[in-house]
Formats: C-alpha cells, structure tokens, sequence
C-alpha cells in the first residue's frame, strides 16, 4: 500500500470517529410541534362569566392563549385543555355557546383546538354555588397537547346562578367580604384578597349588561 493511500485511509477513519462522537454528544432537536410554557402566552387570572340570550359575556371574559414552541413559532391545531377541577365553588356550564370549544361535565374541562397562529379564544361560560359554606381558592391548570403551561386564578361574576348577574350576587360577595376567612371566588383582581378594587371590578362588570342571565344549564 502506498503511503499516499495510507494518509487518505487514516484521515477517512479519523472522519468517521469524529462524525460518531458528535452523534452520541449531540440532543435530538425538540419537535416543532411540542409546546413551550416558556414562551406560550396566557392570562394571570380569568372570569366566569354568564351571557345576554344565548351570547356569552365576552365583554367581561374573553381571553386568549397563544400556544409557541421552544422555537417561538405558533403552534397550529394544538388541543389547550383548561382543567377548573381544582376551581370547587365554579359550576361550568354544560354548554360554552362557542362552535369549537367543548365542555367536558365528568371532567371539569373545556377544551380547544389553535389556530393557524397557535391562538386559541375562550369565554368560560357558569356560575358559583350560591351562599359560600367554606373557603377556597379557585384556579384552573392549563394544558397544550399535555404539556402544562400554568396556573391561572379564577373568579366568578354570577355568585348564585340565577337571574344572571345581579345584587343577590353583590350581597353574597359582601357576605364574603366580611367572612372570617372569605373564599376567594370573588378576588376579581387576582391580588389574593377581597376588597374595593374587587368590588369596583365587579361593579363594572354588572353595568355592562352582557352577563344579564344565568349560564344554564350547568354541569353536575
């Protein structure tokens, strides 16, 4: 064998070495469908709201989620799955009005599937349970195609469930207000506690109207 092919021989196996180390030092890229809580956009806190005839209040409750991948690009068609099992004093109602976002009763769910520019637009549509009985902190886990994005606090503007949004409702936040551990089902800023600047926000809420009637039915 000449020595020139010799060379070429141990550079070619000096190639292959390389090429297999950086192979086995080298991650698999993340898919570009799989979501990233980092860089996917939700609220801190959302409303439950009722509706005016059969239109959801989204003056009062509308909200997005912006679904990204670890690349930063909008993810299409990505299923966002909010979760209110931990929400103990919200009844969903059993019906969101919207076509494309669905209600799951048995598991406390609601669901949607992105758009073209990973969005995804909700108006939670249900009530409270009425008088309050214990405390409780509502929230609602939020999920793109399983991968958790966070925990968002949640409060409720139609405190009783009937006749939509209205003063039985502002007295049973008052109730709450002056409770010796008050739920924060009506913490409408998401701040942690109950006072002025919750009650200017439900005030506010009332006025508008959108919410004049009860979201009904509502799920078990």
């Amino acid at each position: 064998m000449s020595a020139r092919r010799l060379l070429r021989g141990v550079v070619a196996l000096l190639a292959c070495l390389v090429a297999a180390g950086s192979a086995v030092g080298r991650a698999d890229p993340i898919p570009a469908w799989m979501p990233s809580a980092q860089y996917s956009t939700m609220p801190a806190h959302l409303f439950v709201t009722g509706r005016f005839l059969s239109q959801p209040d989204t003056t009062n409750g509308a909200f997005t989620v912006v679904v990204r991948n670890w690349y930063n690009n909008p993810v299409p068609n990505s299923l966002v799955v909010l979760d209110f099992s931990a929400a103990l004093e919200v009844r969903l109602a059993s019906s969101s009005l919207v076509a494309g976002t669905t209600v799951n009763c048995t598991h406390r769910t609601v669901r949607r599937v992105t758009d073209s520019s990973g969005r995804a637009s909700f108006t939670i549509l249900g009530a409270g349970l009425g008088p309050s009985t214990f405390p409780s902190v509502p929230t609602a886990s939020i999920t793109a195609d399983g991968v958790a994005l966070g925990t968002v606090s949640v409060s409720v503007l139609d405190l009783d469930g009937a006749n939509g949004v209205g003063a039985n409702d502002l007295a049973i936040w008052l109730d709450d207000l002056g409770a010796a551990t008050p739920s924060m089902r009506g913490d409408h800023d998401g701040s942690g506690a109950l006072g002025a600047n919750d009650l200017s926000i439900w005030l506010t809420a009332a006025g508008t109207g959108t919410s004049a009637h009860s979201a009904t039915p509502t799920c078990p």
